[in-house]
Parts: structure tokens; sequence; C-alpha cells
């Protein structure tokens, strides 16, 4: 088959876009240009339909590393839900080092409003901390969680900014204190081939404690990073650095690696 080269102009190639674009009948499907580049830590507000692993690294006396796959699943043009596992290592400068399954996190989260127009979108989710790691050992924490979130994004003139809040609330058998956590990440991204999407980032990271001893105790920390896309492969790299005293974590490396499926 012979390439094609520069046959199509831009605006044939826009007509083609739009042409396909209106064979979906359903308003309620979000549009693929409201998938804003993914961050390390703010969660989305797309339904995405992707599988995820990653790793995040904290550096101090603890030394708790934490491997992770998500799987994600589009159910309807609004709505996904989601299933995320995770494994712990415990490496401490001193005691034992323990390693083992974490916690499971089942999620659902539904977009709640979206403009192309305006190329903006807030949904709303829950998310439901399971007790699969073994709390005696630091590896869980020991209860359920419950945990609503807000999110959005806006684009303007390929600048992104994306803002996740979320109350963290355990059962009365967990270990874990409530919290009220907010993320906020901005970012520019960049096409140097129609391909190929790299978006450098930056992202505060916040929670607060609001209930327990340590009331009012707020940790906040910043995440320079980058992420790589590649047709349907992206991957995500950073370090997150505590802004505050309140710390759980001199320094934390942090990456991820997605793919987007399609059934």
């Amino acid at each position: 088959m012979p390439a094609f080269g520069t046959v199509l102009s831009n605006s044939d190639i826009a007509d083609v876009a739009r042409y396909v674009k209106s064979l979906c009948a359903d308003p309620d499907w979000v549009p693929g240009e409201l998938n804003f580049p993914r961050a390390l830590l703010t969660g989305k507000a797309f339904p995405e339909q992707e599988m995820i692993v990653g790793g995040r690294f904290g550096r101090n006396g603890r030394n708790v590393s934490e491997y992770f796959g998500v799987l994600e699943y589009r159910v309807n043009g609004r709505t996904n839900i989601e299933i995320k596992s995770r494994a712990l290592s415990i490496n401490p400068n001193i005691g034992p080092t323990e390693s083992g399954p974490g916690d499971t996190v089942l999620s659902v989260k539904r977009v709640v409003a979206f403009s192309p127009l305006y190329r903006a979108l807030a949904s709303a989710g829950m998310e439901l901390t399971l007790p699969t790691g073994n709390d005696q050992r630091g590896l869980g924490g020991g209860g359920f969680v419950f945990e609503p979130n807000l999110r959005a994004g806006v684009d303007w003139k390929q600048f992104i900014v994306q803002v996740a809040g979320a109350l963290a609330v355990p059962d009365g058998s967990s270990n874990s204190n409530s919290q009220a956590k907010l993320d906020v990440a901005i970012g520019r991204y960049f096409f140097p081939d129609p391909r190929l999407q790299i978006t450098p980032m930056i992202e505060l990271n916040t929670t607060t404690r609001i209930s327990g001893p340590s009331y009012g105790e707020t940790k906040s920390a910043i995440l320079p990073q980058v992420r790589v896309k590649w047709l349907v492969w992206a991957l995500g790299v950073g370090v997150q650095a505590p802004i505050t005293d309140a710390r759980d974590f001199e320094v934390r490396p942090l990456f991820d690696l997605v793919y987007e499926y399609a059934f």
C-alpha cells in the first residue's frame, strides 16, 4: 500500500475525525479529548479503561516500597469501575524486614458534567479499601476505609489543571484516622510526533488529619514528574519531596506504566 504522505491537509484530517466522532450517537459518552494525561497521584475525572502497574519507594527510617496493579473498566459513557491490588516491602534501618500483600481498593467513578467546547469535566466517586494486608506486620490498615471523592480537569491551550479532593473515613476496626486529601496537578503537553505525547507536570499533594491524636496535622509534598505516551502506552516517572515538617518519608521516587485497552 503506498504512503499517503501529505495527501490530506490538516483540515481534511479534522473533517475525517469530526465525521468519525459523529457516528457515536450516545450524548452521554465522554469524548476522548477530555482524557487528559494521567498524573502520578492526582486522580483523573475521566472514565478510563486501562491497566496500570507501578511502584513508590519511600526513603526514611522505615523505607517502605509499594508495588501496585490497577485494572479499570469503562461500564458506559460516564462510568468506570476499578480494582487496585498492592504489595508492600518494609526494610527499616532498625528492625526486621516485612513484605507481603497490602490492602485492596475497589472504586467506582461517574462523570457528573463535561464540556468538549470548554474542554472540562468533573466526576464523583467512591473508593472502598479492603483490609487484605496484615496490619500486625504493618502491611495494612486493619479495617475498611470509605473514601468519597470529587475530581475535575480542564485543558486550556494544552495547559492542563487537574484537582482531586477526598475524605477518607475508616470504620471502627481500622488503625487509621480520618483524613481530608487534596491533590492538584498542573502540566502542559507537547506532540513532537503525532503518535508521541510528552507532558511535564508538577503536583501538590496534601493530607490533613481530621480525627485522632494527630488532629489537624497536615502533610504536604511536591511532585515534579514527566509522562511520555506512545499510542496506547504511557510511562510516568517523578520524585516526591515533603514541604512540611510533618512527613512520612524524606524522598519518594514513583513510576507507573499504563496500557489503554479496548474490547
